[in-house]
């Protein structure tokens, strides 16, 4: 079977929503289900990249505790800056819901 792009985030929402493996979520989710997660997930990630937000925050705002100069969570996140904004963002999440 040929890897595809959303198998990782089959298996993270697998994961997410205390799934074994993500055969069993295409038996209980229809596509359009799949759909509205992948577009959630990009307003409020889950899995290990929450976890990298989330320390990413702790990082910037002790650093910002102790220094003049002033740090972001972008300059903790693995990968820096999203290439989109969160409204180029909400944008592709309508477009995909066909709002």
């Amino acid at each position: 079977m040929k890897s595809e792009p959303q198998d990782a985030f089959g298996f993270r929402l697998a994961l997410a929503l205390g799934y074994p493996h993500p055969r069993y979520l295409r038996r209980e989710l229809t596509s359009h289900d799949i759909a509205e997660w992948m577009a959630y997930e990009r307003i409020e990630p889950f899995g290990s990249y929450q976890d990298h937000i989330m320390f990413a925050q702790i990082a910037a705002e002790t650093f910002n505790a102790g220094h003049k100069e002033s740090r972001t969570v972008y300059d903790y996140l693995p990968g820096g800056k999203p290439a989109q904004t969160a409204d180029e963002q909400m944008s592709t999440i309508r477009a995909l819901l066909g709002r």
